[in-house]
């Protein structure tokens, strides 16, 4: 268990910056497109798949809560396993915490990104 933390520890790091970087750059890109008839088909593609990703977390947030409530209600046996008992549980609540962050993150880019399609002005007729 202390490997398990300890590596989870050094990796989480990579996965928040990770994860924004990924999502940042999945904004600016968005924000790239040329205007144009076909700007808005792109950007709900865009959002489509933002909502995959948002749509992934919640079982993978669900899984690891019940993993990090295995882990905190492991009995008590001796001095070195209740404290790494505690640190597995004190890393995935880290992990949650940045999973629920990424998933916020994500909701927040896909609400910018569908104010922008809901601001494109429609096309004239003729």
């Amino acid at each position: 268990m202390n490997c398990f933390s300890e590596k989870l520890s050094k990796d989480l790091p990579l996965f928040r910056d990770t994860l924004a970087g990924g999502v940042a750059a999945t904004r600016e890109a968005a924000w790239l497109l040329p205007e144009g008839p076909e700007r808005d088909s792109q950007l709900k593609q865009v959002i489509d798949d933002l909502g995959s990703l948002r749509d992934g977390f919640d079982p993978a947030i669900d899984g690891m809560v019940g993993f990090e409530g295995s882990a905190r209600s492991l009995p008590r046996m001796t001095r070195e396993l209740n404290v790494s008992r505690k640190r597995v549980s004190a890393v995935l609540a880290e992990v949650l915490d940045a999973m629920k962050g990424g998933r916020h993150l994500v909701r927040e880019t896909i609400a910018l990104i569908e104010s922008a399609v809901s601001q494109t002005a429609p096309e004239k007729t003729e």
